[in-house]
């Protein structure tokens, strides 16, 4: 069984025939969101078995969408996928704790209590009013996506409350000698509350492996590496070159480090004697490994510090909508792991104007998102900040579909026409900028 965030798809959708037309909208929402479905429209081919697919897609899904309504409960290929998925759900829990496979139910219609299947009476559902596809529903629907991380918007509010720490490990090693040393110490890490950042391959707005780790290594306030021999590798001090690299940025940017090492690797001089501490184990006996982990725990708590560049988002927008603003601040901070920052906001700093302030956050940002909707000044001026400042920027707009002002041509606005649509547009843009968090990849230990 894959663990969530390797699996394929990130929905199911299990529902009616007779529901197409609702559920082909949400479908085509959830696309525009970035995200992939398994939706039978356009996933079965002609000539495909029913029970095949189920088996082979459900397992892959990472949430299960079930549309719920008097036709959706008297359909038999319905009734089938919903009991495979309060299987998958259960096993999962089994295998990986109360986080991960989700099972969502949409009631599109009411329904007698006594017409619903045992599993429904005590599970809490969204209903789609209507067939309406509104902001409310939008952002609720993303919240139980979300549901199944362990942190939420709130635990991000208080800059420093989560302490991240970049990770230089080989902790999916399909080598016990490499997997096992580097999972106890994440395991040790986790317990002691901090928050593991790792590598995002996927996010290629960095240009490049090099400089993308070395801006991911700068936003932690501090770097754990478990460091496995490799007797193939004496270039490089028998170990990883690129884990050592990844200390090396640890170094440059002066943030404190510590050190797990194999006794027969070589570390250079110069990282060695930068490290809070250095220990050093056998794989093949790691009989005091853990009070080894308990000490360099200690280190990291005592030496850990704030980020030299945090990563945050900031949103640049009109403040017409408050409440709706506030809805994609937290979307934002739910995908991405990081903190969204909106300009009426902002908490005052003594000696600094607020429009110097606004223009510090956005000149440090990690990413901004303008919403140049009828090209408001205060918005164009925002993002012309960032553009000078070399921080990364997307845009969304409202209604015509026309090219931006002529500095901004470049950067092609993603449209939307609803605030649902506007959500959506966030949540792609934020997805391809979430902080690869470990300690929700990590499998329970035993």
């Amino acid at each position: 069984m894959k663990p969530v965030h390797k699996r394929t798809y990130q929905v199911f959708m299990s529902h009616s025939w007779s529901d197409k037309q609702i559920v082909s909208q949400v479908n085509d929402w959830l696309l525009k969101s970035g995200l992939k479905t398994f939706y039978d429209s356009y996933a079965i081919v002609p000539g495909s078995q029913f029970v095949d697919v189920l088996q082979r897609a459900l397992p892959e899904s990472r949430a299960f969408l079930l549309f719920v309504s008097q036709a959706s409960l008297a359909s038999g290929y319905v009734n089938e996928e919903y009991q495979v998925a309060l299987d998958e759900e259960i096993n999962y829990k089994k295998r990986y704790g109360d986080r991960g496979f989700r099972l969502i139910p949409v009631l599109l219609e009411d329904v007698p209590n006594s017409d619903l299947p045992t599993f429904l009476k005590t599970r809490l559902y969204h209903k789609m009013d209507d067939g309406q596809l509104t902001l409310d529903f939008a952002d609720r629907l993303f919240y139980a996506l979300y549901q199944r991380d362990d942190f939420s918007h709130m635990d991000i509010e208080e800059e420093g409350r989560l302490r991240d720490v970049y990770v230089a490990a080989t902790w999916q090693s399909q080598k016990d000698h490499e997997r096992v040393p580097a999972q106890r110490a994440m395991r040790a890490f986790i317990n002691a509350g901090f928050r593991l950042i790792g590598d995002a391959p996927d996010q290629d707005h960095f240009g490049g492996r090099e400089h993308r780790v070395e801006n991911i290594v700068q936003s932690c306030g501090g770097l754990l590496a478990i460091l496995p021999y490799r007797a193939d590798k004496p270039e490089s001090g028998f170990t990883s070159s690129y884990m050592l690299e990844e200390i090396e940025f640890a170094y440059k940017h002066n943030l404190p480090y510590v050190l797990l090492a194999e006794t027969q690797v070589e570390i250079p001089e110069q990282l060695e004697r930068g490290a809070q501490t250095v220990q050093r184990f056998a794989a093949s006996n790691l009989d005091t490994y853990n009070e080894m982990l308990d000490d360099v725990v200690q280190v990291m708590r005592e030496a850990w510090k704030m980020p030299t560049r945090s990563h945050y988002v900031f949103f640049a927008t009109n403040f017409s909508d408050l409440e709706r603003n506030e809805r994609i601040r937290r979307l934002v901070q739910m995908v991405t792991g990081m903190r969204c920052f909106i300009a009426n906001e902002l908490t005052p700093v003594p000696g600094l104007s607020p429009q110097q302030q606004v223009v510090d956050m956005i000149a440090n940002a990690h990413l901004l998102i303008a919403d140049i909707t009828d090209d408001n000044p205060n918005t164009l001026v925002e993002t012309g900040i960032a553009r000078g400042a070399g921080v990364y920027f997307r845009l969304v707009k409202r209604g015509e579909r026309h090219r931006p002002v002529y500095m901004l041509r470049d950067n092609e606005p993603l449209f939307y026409d609803t605030d649902a649509e506007l959500l959506a547009r966030i949540h792609k843009i934020a997805y391809a900028h979430r902080r690869r968090v470990i300690n929700f990849e990590m499998e329970p230990e035993g």
